[in-house]
């Protein structure tokens, strides 16, 4: 019997019940790994009389491939609705994931809202003037810091300073602010703070740029202390903006 024709009911009883050689096994069990119809037909064996047996009506086999059919269809329903309560559970979880972020973690978006590169004092960028004397590690930290933003630069400013603070100072700003942009907060933080902690004019931008830092790292609550130093100057350059970024945290 070729693998590709359906097995007789009567055949099929006599597989069932172990009465066939072993050739035939070999056969039916061949045909039943590729033919549905005939797997269930084996299953339903029990349910079908001796009479239906015998004549191995065509409309018994298309009643069986009917019930097939339905079973099929069903258990297509079956997993459609699993799949759709799927995709219904994670545009649910994804809406909320969002809110979630929208609602408690603004600080992503913030950070991109107020961040704006600093200007470089116009008397600082005549670097060869004799009436204002620039070191070198102050002028390459200022023509580092210019290029960053355009050419991503990678070039190390110098750690040696120049012996006045507030060239001190902003040669430690501006370092600290090229680390930023290229995405290297820690390293940003560290140069900012000592800026911050030198007490001179540029203090003040210091503790806004790690104000800003803190909200790239999604650190909210150390942003909000350093807010509250640049509030605490009452009329500083930045008191507006950092009034109005904390009152935005605050929600």
């Amino acid at each position: 019997m070729p693998i590709n024709k359906c097995v007789s009911l009567r055949q099929l009883k006599k597989y069932k019940k172990g009465r066939v050689s072993e050739q035939e096994r070999i056969t039916v069990e061949g045909h039943l790994s590729t033919c549905e119809l005939c797997q269930y037909t084996l299953t339903s064996l029990d349910a079908i009389d001796e009479k239906e047996l015998q004549e191995d009506l065509p409309f018994l086999k298309n009643a069986i491939t009917n019930r097939l059919f339905e079973r099929q269809r069903k258990k297509r329903r079956q997993q459609l609705s699993k799949i759709a309560a799927a995709l219904l559970f994670l545009v649910t979880m994804g809406f909320a994931v969002q809110l979630f972020t929208n609602n408690n973690s603004p600080s992503g978006n913030l950070y991109e809202q107020y961040y704006q590169a600093y200007d470089v004092p116009d008397s600082l960028m005549r670097s060869t003037s004799s009436k204002i004397p620039v070191s070198a590690p102050l002028a390459q930290a200022i023509a580092e810091y210019k290029k960053v933003p355009y050419e991503k630069s990678t070039n190390n400013i110098p750690t040696s300073f120049d012996h006045n603070p507030q060239e001190a100072a902003l040669t430690q700003l501006l370092k600290g602010l090229t680390f930023l942009e290229k995405g290297q907060t820690n390293e940003a933080v560290s140069l900012l703070k000592k800026a911050q902690a030198s007490k001179t004019k540029f203090a003040e931008d210091a503790s806004w740029y790690l104000a800003l830092a803190s909200l790239k790292e999604k650190d909210a609550t150390i942003s909000i202390q350093y807010l509250d130093q640049i509030l605490a100057i009452k009329n500083g350059f930045y008191y507006n903006n950092a009034k109005a970024l904390k009152a935005q945290l605050m929600k």
